[in-house]
């Protein structure tokens, strides 16, 4: 990590100017964002629709319940690329298995159901 590559400004910020920052990154790195959520959910999307096919409801609420392993490799490609312009989203696509396996079980059932997940899970990485 090289501090002196960071892409964006560091001061203290208001809640707004962070909403506001969150917004744009996720604007400017919005097709890798889409990518690391899509190619490894959606075989699994694609299994359970079939599995429960009349029944769909279950299907979205276990992809609802690993939402929170599917941040965890959207939180690390914008770490990445916040330090390093030239981060990949296919390097962070290559360490999924470590990065899904890291605190999997907290992330499921302990902070799934705090209100401060959001702020907690970038600390807790």
């Amino acid at each position: 990590m090289d501090l002196s590559k960071i892409t964006a400004r560091v001061r203290p910020r208001n809640p707004y100017e962070t909403a506001d920052l969150g917004i744009v990154m996720a604007r400017q790195w919005f097709r890798p964002l889409m990518l690391l959520w899509l190619i490894p959910s959606l075989p699994l999307m694609l299994v359970l629709f079939f599995l429960f096919r009349d029944q769909p409801i279950w299907a979205v609420l276990i992809l609802w319940w690993l939402k929170p392993l599917w941040e965890t490799l959207q939180l690390q490609f914008i770490a990445e690329a916040l330090f390093n312009p030239d981060a990949q989203w296919r390097d962070v696509l290559k360490q999924t298995p470590k990065l899904l396996r890291h605190q999997w079980l907290p992330k499921l059932f302990v902070h799934r159901w705090s209100l401060s997940r959001s702020f907690n899970m970038p600390v807790g990485e």
